[in-house]
């Protein structure tokens, strides 16, 4: 991908930047933290070949994309880029690839759209969110949810030392992956615009917010009831991989999980060549909206 592949449009009032391949049925794919859509360039190619559209935002607020005039990073409203740039797009219907933050977006997504705009979701990292229960090993992992709520100085702490931070949460969210020299950099060259580091933690500052939310809650608590894939690390040092264990009550329709034996929580990045074929096969068998 180069800079004059990215493309911008208006999604309800928000400046969304993305790049996309191919024709035929559409695919979003959504990035997470640290990271921006450039990660899924080679999912992408693939899907492309495979005859789909397929197309990767970059989440509002990182560049290129504009940051959120109110300030509003959470679940839901993420959820409704996704169906909103849809819309956008000239479609009625998309399958949905999601990792992290991005997985988040797919659920909400999933879970807020009409019957029939979600042909297929995909979950990269991120279990369904009612399998997310608190324990002594999962709030270790997640330390970071906590102590990003301390604004200034976490984006002091983020911004320190030409952002050494995004180092170490490579080196301990996946512990395994050596080869992540290039992926740090993209991260790294994306958060140094201005606002960028700021946006970035006001997705947990906002789900601080949205965990006072009742409705909210609720709303990114319901069951899925679309075809879905969920692929997790079993070295992920962002979460406790046992709570794959815990997701297949929450899905309705056909649902498949794997955890990846030496990966952690990036499998797209880490093992392209397991996660990519089975994503392709999983969305060319669920994923065309037929």
């Amino acid at each position: 991908m180069t800079p004059g592949d990215v493309k911008e449009i208006d999604v309800r009032g928000q400046r969304l930047a993305y790049f996309e391949q191919g024709e035929g049925p559409l695919v979003i794919c959504v990035h997470g933290y640290p990271d921006t859509a450039e990660s899924f360039s080679p999912m992408v190619d693939a899907l492309a070949q495979a005859g789909f559209r397929a197309v990767a935002p970059f989440l509002r607020g990182y560049h290129p994309s504009a940051a959120a005039s109110d300030g509003d990073y959470s679940g839901i409203t993420v959820g409704q880029d996704i169906l909103a740039l849809i819309e956008a797009l000239s479609e009625s219907t998309a399958a949905v690839v999601g990792h992290d933050w991005g997985a988040l977006a797919a659920f909400s997504a999933t879970m807020q759209g009409r019957p029939g705009i979600i042909a297929a979701l995909v979950t990269l990292a991120i279990p369904h969110p009612r399998a997310l229960k608190p324990s002594l090993k999962s709030l270790w992992r997640a330390r970071h949810f906590l102590t990003y709520q301390l604004r200034s100085r976490a984006t002091r702490h983020l911004k320190a030392n030409d952002y050494e931070h995004i180092d170490q949460i490579y080196r301990r969210w996946s512990p395994t992956w050596a080869n992540n020299a290039a992926a740090i950099e993209r991260a790294k060259t994306c958060f140094r615009r201005p606002g960028v580091a700021e946006a970035a933690l006001g997705f947990y500052w906002s789900w601080r917010s949205e965990q006072r939310h009742k409705k909210h809650r609720r709303t990114l608590s319901q069951r899925i009831r679309v075809p879905s894939l969920a692929l997790g690390g079993r070295q992920d040092g962002a979460l406790d991989p046992s709570l794959y264990q815990h997701t297949p009550e929450h899905y309705t329709a056909h649902y498949e999980w794997e955890l990846l034996d030496g990966v952690g929580h990036f499998p797209h990045s880490e093992a392209p060549e397991r996660v990519i074929p089975r994503v392709v096969a999983f969305l060319d068998a669920h994923g065309r909206g037929e």
